[in-house]
């Protein structure tokens, strides 16, 4: 089973909740790309015009591998350069403000499967089971970008005050899922660590050359560390928060799981830092209960009871943190911001299913479905596939 191919593969589409004027302060543009992911644009667009990456608002982040199509603000008039290698912008309107995240009401998928070997016949019995159950609405594993290495996380590190360790694991330890020039930079720190100027041309981003430059003639201490973490792009130290979050997400999203289920009794499908849990038949009196549950993303100022409480408490004590309260970086700009999620997803899937024409002797599937703001298409097709992983 193989998914993102080709980008055309893997078309996403935004739809809004909000409609557009003909006038305003805002101009709001239809981002069209393919191969790249949103925030390599964004910069791009920002270089391009000269304004500052503060100017552009966007609602969410779309997959590197795909042909999406989502909105994008800035002042009117600050974008006159529409067009990059892979990508175009397209006017759409114009708003009072901003686009905002909450401006999003879902994605729509349009997603090929190719070189299937399963039987048609299971296929379509795993899509009518998640038609008619739902799925637990995990974070994939590009939710988990800055931890991809499987090394660790940036923001459990910070937590910890292992300043050292947070600021290697960001800038030293590369990914396979790394641009080829990040990757090299990420290697030369690997081998060079404490010797940063061998490594300085390399840097890619501002904020990597500001760091090195910094670190260059001091001596590496936790306080050097800390400091040099207050460097980092806020949006890059966000993501790391944010890696941290749906990790501690998936894993109480697990183990609830498991309070209802004997593992045995589950489906089984491995990522990076562990498993995913799935169920299959559910009883409907089970099933209800569980779509009422919306699990936080942690932080220090959350207020817990019950088994939510007990569950989450289990996940931070395995990982070396003894309450939320811990939960504070003491590093500016580094926050935990908590919002509820759903424990279970539910959606529609409409399908072909036809031969392969890349993958002699296999099917393709081709699946349209729409999912809400914030939840992965990869996991159902995860889900569906799992007897191919």
């Amino acid at each position: 089973m193989k998914i993102k191919v080709k980008p055309e593969d893997f078309i996403v589409r935004e739809k809004l909740k909000i409609s557009f004027s003909s006038d305003g302060p805002y101009e709001v543009w239809l981002l069209k790309k393919r191969g790249t992911t949103t925030l390599d644009v964004i910069s791009d667009i920002s270089k391009k015009n000269r304004i500052k990456l503060s100017d552009i608002s966007y609602c969410g982040l779309k997959d590197r591998h795909s042909l999406s199509f989502q909105f994008i603000s800035a002042p009117k008039g600050a974008i006159k350069k529409t067009r990059g290698v892979n990508y175009e912008l397209i006017p759409s309107g114009y708003l009072h403000r901003q686009v905002l995240p909450s401006d999003l009401l879902y994605n729509e998928f349009d997603v090929v499967v190719r070189d299937v070997a399963l039987p048609e016949d299971i296929v379509l019995k795993e899509i009518e089971h998640l038609n008619r159950y739902g799925l637990v609405n995990y974070y994939d594993e590009q939710r988990l970008g800055s931890a991809r290495h499987k090394k660790g996380f940036v923001a459990e590190e910070i937590v910890k005050k292992e300043y050292k360790k947070a600021l290697k694991l960001l800038i030293a330890t590369p990914s396979k899922w790394d641009s080829g020039k990040i990757k090299r930079f990420r290697r030369c720190l690997e081998e060079n660590w404490g010797k940063w100027i061998p490594c300085l041309s390399l840097a890619v981003f501002e904020w990597e050359k500001r760091i090195l430059n910094f670190l260059v003639g001091r001596e590496f201490s936790k306080s050097t560390a800390k400091k040099a973490l207050s460097m980092v792009d806020p949006n890059i130290m966000q993501l790391c928060f944010n890696a941290y979050q749906a990790f501690i997400w998936n894993e109480t999203a697990a183990k609830l799981l498991l309070r209802y289920f004997a593992e045995d009794e589950l489906i089984k499908v491995p990522y990076i830092y562990g498993k995913f849990y799935f169920y299959r038949d559910i009883e409907d009196d089970l099933l209800k209960k569980l779509s009422f549950i919306e699990i936080p993303t942690i932080s220090p100022k959350l207020k817990l009871k019950g088994l939510l409480r007990d569950v989450i408490q289990e996940v931070l004590s395995e990982r070396g943190i003894n309450s939320l309260d811990e939960l504070r970086s003491h590093i500016r700009g580094a926050i935990f911001r908590s919002h509820k999620r759903p424990f279970i997803v539910r959606t529609e899937i409409f399908y072909e299913v036809e031969e392969d024409e890349m993958y002699v002797g296999k099917k393709k599937w081709r699946l349209k479905f729409h999912l809400p703001s914030g939840s992965y298409a990869t996991l159902v097709i995860k889900r569906i596939f799992h007897k191919e992983m």
